[in-house]
This record gives structure tokens, C-alpha cells and sequence, in this order.
């Protein structure tokens, strides 16, 4: 599979095998961002619009790269600061081949 690289999406950094194998994935301090709106009740309306733009710029790129998330929610977005939001958990991705159109409806 290709590596995915792109500032809103989280970067895997390596894998390790420690009785059971896992992902080293890079740090996001503020957590999931479901759990960060939870507890800032008042977090400003443009506040949620700049992170949503941001995940929106993710997928984009995910799309770009023939890619597609599958599940996509508030607790798959990790934030780096208040005001960096990262794509994450990718375990129900799928990597699409040239000629699949995963939109392509079948009648």
C-alpha cells in the first residue's frame, strides 16, 4: 500500500510487534475531537468550521489517492491544537484499484 502524507491526516510512523502487532501512529495531544466537544460546550461556531475545513482537506486528499475512509465521525478526528484537526483510524478503509468508481451505482 502507498503511504499516505498529508498535514490533515495522522501520520503512521512505524509498526511494532510486542506479543501482539501495533501501530506507532503520531502524537495528538487534544484527542478525538467528539471528546473535545463534549467538554468545550461554548467552543466558537468559526472555531468548528476551520477543523471541519481542515478534515474536509483530508478526505479530499484520501479521495485523490484512490482511497476511502469508511468511517468517518468526530471520534476518528484527532486534534493536534484547538485548532488542527487530523484524520484518523483508517480499519475500515479501503484502497480502491484504477478502475473501481467505489460511487458508481449499480441498478
Amino acid at each position: 500500500m502507498m503511504p499516505l502524507s498529508h498535514k490533515n491526516i495522522v501520520r503512521m510512523i512505524g509498526v511494532c510487534k510486542s506479543g501482539c502487532l501495533m501501530l506507532v501512529l503520531e502524537l495528538a495531544p487534544l484527542g478525538r475531537l467528539n471528546t473535545f466537544l463534549s467538554a468545550h460546550k461554548n467552543f466558537p461556531q468559526a472555531g468548528i468550521v476551520l477543523l471541519l475545513h481542515q478534515v474536509a482537506m483530508g478526505m479530499e486528499y484520501l479521495e485523490s489517492m484512490k482511497f476511502v475512509h469508511r468511517d468517518l465521525a468526530a471520534r476518528n478526528v484527532l486534534l493536534v491544537t484547538e485548532t488542527f484537526a487530523k484524520v484518523s483510524d483508517f480499519g475500515m478503509s479501503k484502497a480502491l484499484q484504477r478502475d473501481n468508481n467505489y460511487y458508481e451505482a449499480s441498478i
